[in-house]
């Protein structure tokens, strides 16, 4: 099926792709457990991965002395983590026939759409997931991000956020994200306790779009100067660029990890040229809650996860499917 065929939905199909904070300890478990399909590129891609950072990621995903609960914070694992399952799910779905019209990421989402995009191989997205966590631990201090349910005209009228910490993304109309140092963060954060506004830390070290990331900039930009870039199979959509990406500039991806998040601005972008529909091939399925609070009218008929923490993998994947077909 080429991209765009709406011989099986009715509505043009994105794939979207989270980053940092949407990871887990044994996300997609049942999955890896029971699909042979998923199993064997998660395999494959965790042997690609360890020659290049020196350890199996795969054995620290599904450590079985590791709860779901616990936080899955260290980013030269979790950068690979978060880019096998979302690659690998992503195969099973193309697998199935599903072919997206886009592919869109948002923030480390940006490297998965672009190895399943084509546009970047499959090998220097790993490479550069292994030299992004490099730098971040060898030459960054250690920060982090919080999600705040609150109108994010707080962030601009507070000085405890603004003068603490960079917003990061405004995901709809209430909710945003900060992120910075630790210092800064932890003043904030106690801002929020004592206001009662409903926040929450992500499983993050870093203060990912944010300027806390300008330490890396040089080393990072230098890496990405020597990554080559092909003509995309599906049109890539960058929540960096709020819109689909024509070609690629050497210090995108550097922007994809430092620069603010645009989804609100992205999801604009492609509303305007019509319905579709959002299939989150993420671990967590945040960006479908998004899409839900941002298109309300729509009842959240067309998004849906592929997985999400509450495990079931199998029943969730296959109400997609459903949904997908039935779109």
């Amino acid at each position: 099926m080429r991209p765009g065929d709406s011989s099986q939905s009715q509505l043009p199909l994105v794939f979207m792709y989270s980053g940092q904070g949407s990871q887990y300890y044994q996300m997609g478990r049942e999955l890896y457990l029971e699909d042979a399909r998923f199993r064997r590129v998660m395999q494959e891609l965790d042997g690609l991965v360890e020659r290049h950072l020196g350890e199996s990621v795969l054995q620290h995903i599904y450590d079985e002395r590791r709860k779901k609960s616990e936080p899955f914070v260290r980013t030269r694992i979790t950068h690979q983590a978060i880019f096998m399952v979302e690659y690998a799910l992503t195969q099973v779905l193309l697998d199935e026939g599903l072919r997206p019209s886009f592919v869109l990421g948002s923030s480390l989402g940006e490297v998965t759409a672009a190895a399943v995009s084509g546009i970047v191989s499959l090998e220097d997205c790993v490479e550069l997931l292994v030299e992004n966590a490099r730098l971040l631990e060898g030459r960054c201090e250690r920060g982090g991000m919080i999600a705040v349910i609150h109108a994010a005209s707080l962030y601009e009228s507070e000085p405890a956020l603004h003068g603490n910490c960079e917003l990061a993304s405004v995901s709809w109309d209430s909710h945003f994200v900060v992120s910075g140092g630790e210092s800064g963060l932890s003043r904030a954060e106690e801002f929020l306790k004592r206001r009662d506004i409903l926040h929450q830390r992500l499983p993050v070290e870093y203060g990912f779009h944010s300027s806390s990331l300008e330490s890396v900039r040089v080393g990072f930009q230098g890496f990405l100067s020597t990554v080559r870039y092909n003509p995309p199979r599906f049109p890539f959509v960058s929540c960096a660029r709020a819109g689909v990406v024509e070609s690629m500039a050497d210090d995108h991806f550097w922007h994809a990890f430092r620069g603010r998040i645009e989804f609100l601005r992205t999801l604009q972008h492609l509303e305007r040229q019509g319905s579709h529909f959002y299939l989150d091939v993420g671990p967590s399925g945040t960006l479908s809650t998004f899409i839900k609070q941002i298109l309300p009218a729509r009842g959240g008929a067309n998004t849906c996860p592929t997985l999400t923490p509450f495990g079931q993998d199998l029943k969730t994947l296959a109400r997609a499917r459903s949904m997908i077909s039935g779109s």
